[in-house]
């Protein structure tokens, strides 16, 4: 996968925040960082699913079309 750079932005922004305002106990500041990057993962890949399923859509409508002739 891909990170655009405004989600690369955006985990830098958050990494900063969470250095500058301490670890709880047990925690290290990468740990947080990593909890924090999988959020961002979930919705991102999601968007990749559906943009594929949209993708393959399309290409079997299109084959359908040429299939038919009106194409």
């Amino acid at each position: 996968m891909v990170m655009g750079e405004a989600d690369m932005k955006v985990a830098a922004s958050m990494f900063a925040i969470l250095l500058l305002m301490g670890c709880g106990e047990g925690e290290t500041a990468q740990s947080i960082a990593e909890d924090a990057a999988d959020d961002m993962v979930g919705p991102v890949a999601a968007k990749v699913d559906a943009l594929e399923n949209r993708i393959t859509e399309l290409e079997e409508r299109t084959e359908r079309l040429e299939l038919g002739g009106a194409i």
